[in-house]
């Protein structure tokens, strides 16, 4: 059976959404970076699911309307379980206010909204490419995809690397991105993007 242009480009689109959810563990040839969560210093401080109700005093003190107001728009994220669950902990609370501390950055702030925005970008792409039947086009939306990915995953790097931040979070999440993007794995999709 031939394989044609078509099949290639499913291939390079399974390839890209694998690179996209894999780490760069072992790639580089040094240790890999332990990273687990930016909110969570480990995930047993909060597991946060799909169906977790606000606690009692949410309506109370119309956080609800707080988080409603924070969340508008942004439905595919799935943000509210993160704003209901609870941190049991000092460590965990202070873990988290470092992150949002850093964030106070304008620069840091600015460059991962603009990498939210990416990717953002990248998902109507992918979601592009199934409604085209012509392959070349379901095609082009795929390699812009991966383009935009990795100018994304650059400018982030460049940002927190520039920026320094101060939190664990932060600090662990820069190390790992900077682990991911030097990686074989991220360097080869970039190479065969271009």
């Amino acid at each position: 059976m031939q394989t044609t242009s078509l099949d290639k480009g499913i291939e390079r689109k399974a390839r890209f959404a694998s690179q996209t959810e894999k780490t760069a563990a072992g790639e580089s040839g040094a240790p890999p970076v332990s990273f687990q969560s930016i909110l969570f210093e480990s995930l047993d401080s909060g597991i946060v699911g799909d169906k977790i109700e606000p606690p009692e005093f949410f309506h109370d003190l119309n956080l609800d309307q707080v988080v409603d107001a924070i969340t508008r728009d942004r439905d595919e994220y799935n943000l509210k379980p993160f704003f209901r669950v609870r941190l049991h902990n000092l460590a965990a609370i202070d873990y988290r206010q470092e992150v949002m501390r850093d964030l106070e950055n304008e620069s840091l702030f600015s460059g991962i909204k603009s990498f939210s925005e990416r990717m953002r970008m990248i998902r109507g792409h992918l979601a592009a490419t199934k409604e085209w039947r012509y392959k070349f086009s379901q095609e082009r939306w795929l390699l812009d995809a991966v383009q935009i990915y990795c100018v994304a995953v650059g400018e982030l790097r460049r940002g927190l690397e520039h920026t320094n931040p101060n939190s664990r979070g932060l600090r662990a999440f820069r190390d790992y991105l900077a682990q991911y993007a030097e990686s074989d794995r991220f360097q080869t999709l970039r190479q065969e993007a271009d």
